[in-house]
């Protein structure tokens, strides 16, 4: 990948999660004035897992999952780590070089198995960020995120060299949250 896209890949990501830091920021201060508390970080982490998550889906769309590919994913996020996440949930060993080596099927059946988990951190990023979303009028907070959003997607597209159509869909999992927002406003 070059450092251009890269660089604007990273501009992206740090737009997007600024953003949705603010989102859930505003969300504690809610429930802190209701008596009740709430982890930004540790949602900022589900939203990781879940972007890298999603982020994967696309890159295994093509049935290739290219090194630039994986490196992409691996050092864009900062909050939590997909391999990580993935190995604390699920009991298992697996790392970033396990992901490169392994077979598109194994790949697949990976996602398919934490599917259940992911849809559950997309319904509650969902949930939360249209709660904020609807009470933040004088922001088009949506919007601001999709921009980011497909612009951290267009960049992996590109990452291996190579835009393939078949990477180009719409039922990445973050992108039916996105969807499922502007259907809640």
């Amino acid at each position: 990948m070059d450092s251009n896209t890269k660089a604007l890949a990273t501009a992206a990501y740090n737009k997007a999660t600024a953003l949705i830091e603010t989102v859930f920021e505003t969300f504690e201060s809610y429930c802190q004035s209701i008596g009740e508390s709430f982890d930004v970080r540790a949602s900022m982490n589900r939203f990781d897992a879940l972007l890298q998550f999603s982020l994967i889906e696309m890159a295994i769309a093509d049935k290739d999952f290219d090194l630039e590919e994986v490196k992409f994913i691996r050092d864009l996020s900062r909050y939590c780590d997909f391999c990580e996440y993935l190995n604390q949930t699920g009991g298992s060993s697996i790392s970033w070089n396990d992901l490169y080596n392994a077979k598109i099927s194994t790949l697949n059946k990976l996602l398919e198995t934490c599917k259940t988990e992911m849809a559950k951190l997309n319904q509650e990023f969902v949930s939360l960020f249209t709660i904020v979303d609807k009470a933040i009028t004088e922001l088009d907070l949506i919007s601001m995120l999709k921009d980011a959003i497909f612009n951290i997607f267009t960049a992996l597209a590109g990452a291996d060299g190579d835009y393939s159509k078949k990477e180009l869909r719409g039922d990445y999992l973050i992108f039916i949250a996105l969807m499922a927002i502007e259907q809640n406003l």
